[in-house]
């Protein structure tokens, strides 16, 4: 399955209460690197691509991808950056109900945060096949070189798991 495919299509079978699950438990998405935000005003659904292999906590993959549908908010708040790319660490994460909405939480190293409020969130976890062990490096590598050592939304995904978080089952 692309990874684009996952916010047209829904159910994919999840599986819950995982301890590695950032829907669920605090910084679990330690050190995972977030490439790219998506937003579908049509469907009113967020996506967010993460590449894995340097997360501290989720090892069953390669890629993470984020999916925030029903959303009702979100905010990035970020520093200006000198560099063409910038590799954007997750610090810190959390999930948590707030009324009839799930608020995601994020912090990244350099200096930024993302704050999306949705009635659901889904996050799955799995292998990008073609991807190389070691991450591209932003400052020596090529365009090419580093697009074809990173996930993208028209990678194919290999799930691996997933979970899901509602407004009324947290």
């Amino acid at each position: 399955m692309l990874i684009s495919e996952l916010s047209v299509q829904a159910d994919h079978g999840f599986v819950d209460m995982r301890t590695d699950d950032p829907l669920r438990q605090p910084d679990a998405l330690l050190e995972a690197q977030l490439l790219d935000v998506r937003f579908e005003a049509l469907t009113s659904t967020a996506s967010l691509l993460f590449d894995l292999r340097t997360a501290m906590q989720i090892d069953d993959g390669n890629t993470g991808v984020l999916l925030a549908r029903g959303l009702r908010e979100i905010e990035w708040s970020g520093e200006i950056r000198s560099t063409a790319r910038t590799a954007w660490n997750v610090v810190g994460s959390d999930c948590s109900r707030s009324g009839e909405s799930v608020v995601l939480r994020i912090g990244f190293l350099p200096s930024a945060r993302i704050r999306i409020m949705a009635s659901r969130f889904e996050f799955y976890v799995g292998d990008v096949a073609e991807l190389l062990e070691q991450l591209p490096d932003y400052g020596e590598d090529d365009d090419n070189a580093i697009r074809q050592n990173l996930p993208s939304w028209d990678s194919s995904l290999q799930i691996a798991w997933s979970s899901q978080a509602e407004a009324i089952a947290l």
